[in-house]
């Protein structure tokens, strides 16, 4: 029963505390304040601070592996240095 008890109120303050980050209109919204702004073009995600500075860059491509199974990869790339993250 403890156990039981224990694991509802882990669940509950997680739910709880969580933070809540959506988009709108362009604009990423993290607990009721803009930013970053957003901008989709294709396959493409552009990342920029509310100034409109272009930060990083996703790019989606879709792959099939070898036992046939597609996955979905995203390549960031920063846009300051140019250095590719994944």
């Amino acid at each position: 029963m403890k156990k039981i008890l224990t694991i509802c109120l882990i669940i509950i303050s997680f739910s709880t505390l969580a933070q809540e980050i959506t988009t709108k209109k362009g604009k990423v919204i993290y607990d009721d304040k803009e930013v970053a702004l957003i901008d989709k073009k294709k396959k493409v995600f552009t990342i920029s601070t509310l100034d409109n500075t272009s930060s990083y860059n996703f790019v989606k491509s879709d792959e099939k592996l070898a036992n046939g199974v597609f996955a979905i990869l995203y390549e960031v790339t920063n846009n300051k240095t140019n250095e590719k993250i994944i």
